[in-house]
């Protein structure tokens, strides 16, 4: 029997967190933050099958660039407390059920 779960979590720039730096993470991605100058290197972490982003059609040509998307995102909110990404974690089954 599968036992299906959802957890979303939160980053927020007050608890220090970057959504630069969560992205790079989840996406196994070479990301860098241009308001600090930090470089977030997860290239090497194993486990990652496939990572890539994607946008609605009709969106600009940046949205389709992790880096371009994430400094977008971080820069569009400019409050110290402010959420700057979300992680939605949900388990499905590996295979489907058929009745």
């Amino acid at each position: 029997m599968a036992i299906y779960h959802t957890r979303i979590k939160t980053y927020s720039r007050s608890k220090g967190h970057s959504a630069i730096a969560a992205a790079a993470y989840r996406g196994g991605y070479l990301l860098s933050d241009p308001k600090s100058g930090a470089h977030h290197d997860y290239r090497g972490r194993v486990g990652i099958i496939q990572s890539r982003c994607m946008a609605p059609l009709g969106s600009p040509a940046w949205a389709d660039d992790p880096q371009a998307l994430w400094a977008a995102a971080e820069a569009a909110e400019r409050r110290c407390n402010s959420t700057v990404c979300r992680d939605f974690a949900i388990a499905l089954p590996d295979t489907p059920r058929v009745p």
